[in-house]
């Protein structure tokens, strides 16, 4: 996919793989729009992408708000004119422990981000796509998801159930415009989400 002109939305773009996306989108010519929960990672990956030479907009979006996910969408849009791109990589604080140990509200909250996230910014950045006639929305999606890991019940769910089913995601409006569903199945990476699981050993 050619990305000069394009515009991008990257929701959890305040670090980690998503940072990496939004610099990449940037230097290849995209205009992104950082989303992240926490304002002053987003708005640090906005400067790295005005210094990769592309258009940025650094905003703050709980992805399992109605409300702020339709937010986002629309600004985006209305900044950049166009919204090509979804990816979705914004992910909790994820618990550790088993399920006798992991709380509902725990347990909620990742499905909130991850599962909800998804569904919620799909809806709100496909008006703009359909009416475009093109777009593509990437869910990032983990090998965790697929092997599974001790002590991360709740994440291992997620981080596979976005990526294994894009396909009946996209398939009501897909006749319509192409859209072209994706999944990135990311493997351990120097991010902050990584560190945190490893031993100190």
């Amino acid at each position: 996919m050619q990305l000069a002109g394009k515009a991008a939305l990257i929701s959890g773009a305040g670090g980690g793989i998503c940072r990496a996306i939004a610099v990449a989108f940037a230097e290849a010519g995209a205009a992104v729009a950082c989303c992240d929960l926490n304002p002053e990672a987003a708005a640090e990956t906005a400067r790295l992408v005005t210094a990769a030479g592309g258009r940025a907009l650094s905003q703050v979006c709980d992805v399992a708000s109605e409300a702020a996910t339709r937010d986002v969408a629309n600004a985006a849009h209305d900044a950049f004119g166009r919204l090509d791109i979804l990816v979705h990589g914004a992910a909790p604080h994820d618990p550790s422990g088993t399920v006798l140990e992991t709380t509902l509200a725990d347990w909620q909250r990742v499905l909130d981000i991850n599962l909800t996230g998804a569904f919620l910014l799909s809806r709100a950045v496909l008006p703009h796509m359909i009416a475009a006639e093109g777009g593509s929305i990437i869910f990032i999606a983990s090998q965790l998801g697929r092997v599974g890991s001790a002590g991360r019940a709740a994440y291992c769910l997620c981080r596979g159930e976005p990526g294994d089913r894009p396909q009946t995601r996209a398939r009501p409006p897909r006749p319509a415009f192409g859209d072209r569903p994706r999944r990135r199945l990311s493997g351990e990476r120097g991010c902050e989400l990584c560190h945190r699981q490893r031993s100190p050993d």
